[in-house]
């Protein structure tokens, strides 16, 4: 393991389908990660955010580091190949049939905090057709996927049935309203 330098640029990846935003204070600092942008980011920044409130969550879960000796230094495990995966790994792992169901098993045990929550959401985006796939996922993470498909179907379906305002008045003539008050 090498010890970077400080002003080394490494490349880091928001892993997730929102933003992820971090501060650091003493820097006067914000930085925003649009979902799935990569950035190069200074190792010294990144040594200053895992040492800052959540910052080591951030780093472990939702933004993905893709320096080796980086990872090393911020204790991100070796064996956590979830860590590495993109959008089209979860598609992969959701609608693929070839797919074995255990890597779906051994994602919803050993990913990021993340995956999981991107492993879910596609699973309702994408409404997966394999009902196993769907038990694994509810059973897994506590929350129904079944149901989850059936209001996103219900909020979609309500929205084409919603009446079109009319086009026309309802009054023909509006008169102003009197006050009783005279004007001189």
């Amino acid at each position: 393991m090498a010890i970077l330098n400080d002003a080394t640029l490494v490349p880091v990846r928001n892993m997730v389908n929102h933003r992820v935003v971090y501060v650091i204070p003493e820097e006067h600092r914000r930085v925003v990660f649009e979902p799935f942008q990569e950035r190069k980011i200074a190792a010294g920044e990144l040594r200053r955010l895992n040492y800052t409130i959540g910052g080591e969550v951030l780093l472990h879960d939702y933004l993905c580091v893709k320096s080796v000796d980086m990872r090393a230094e911020l204790n991100i495990p070796k064996d956590q190949i979830e860590y590495d995966w993109t959008l089209e790994d979860i598609k992969r792992v959701l609608t693929d049939l070839n797919s074995p169901i255990e890597a779906l098993q051994d994602a919803l045990d050993f990913a990021p905090e993340g995956i999981r929550e991107m492993i879910v959401d596609y699973a309702v985006t994408l409404k997966i057709p394999d009902s196993n796939r769907r038990r694994v996922i509810s059973k897994m993470t506590g929350v129904n996927i079944d149901k989850m498909i059936e209001m996103a179907e219900a909020i979609t379906s309500g929205e084409e049935e919603t009446p079109k305002p009319r086009s026309r008045r309802r009054l023909d003539k509006v008169e102003p309203k009197k006050s009783g008050r005279r004007l001189a």
